[in-house]
């Protein structure tokens, strides 16, 4: 946890994530005061409903008004949650179905505040584009530094990371 919270703190852009724990047509995510919303803080990154206290019921329109640029649920009890997010009438627009950054994270690890929850923080970790560029670069000095000075390699690298649109990072 420590090692993310490390790389999640020196993130400047803090990318906007809507978490979702039930569907449409009643949708349920969470606040602040929450397990889940410290996970998304640790990450780098930034829950659109970080204003509400706890565990909320959301209207659709203040989802596509917050316009997330990552989208992650947990629902593993309909058919394809992915496809029914990527196609409720209203959210063609917001950021992170324009660019299908829609994912599942494990419903187990992620719905209680236990030890498995560590596998849900790596999880959306590596959904979060700003994180996972962090990570990259992290492994990368860890590779590279046998064959190329520091600093040299780190300019190097935050260039190219930084050069790479958000699907791309997510290829790694």
């Amino acid at each position: 946890v420590e090692e993310v919270k490390e790389i999640g703190s020196k993130i400047k852009d803090k990318k906007k994530v809507y978490f979702e724990i039930g569907p449409a047509p009643n949708l349920y995510s969470f606040g602040n005061s929450t397990f889940l919303n410290e996970i998304i803080e640790i990450v780098g990154a930034e829950n659109i409903f970080k204003d509400q206290e706890s565990w909320i019921s959301p209207s659709s329109e203040s989802v596509i008004d917050a316009n997330p640029d990552v989208i992650l649920t947990n629902v593993n009890y309909i058919d394809n949650p992915i496809d029914e997010i990527m196609n409720r009438d209203g959210w063609e627009n917001i950021t992170a179905v324009k660019e299908k950054a829609v994912y599942s994270i494990d419903t187990n690890s992620s719905s209680r505040p236990t030890p498995d929850v560590i596998k849900a923080l790596k999880e959306m970790g590596i959904k979060v584009p700003s994180y996972h560029r962090e990570s990259l670069k992290r492994e990368c000095v860890h590779i590279g530094l046998g064959h190329f000075h520091r600093s040299h390699f780190l300019t190097y690298m935050d260039k190219l990371l930084e050069s790479l649109p958000d699907e791309k990072i997510r290829e790694f």
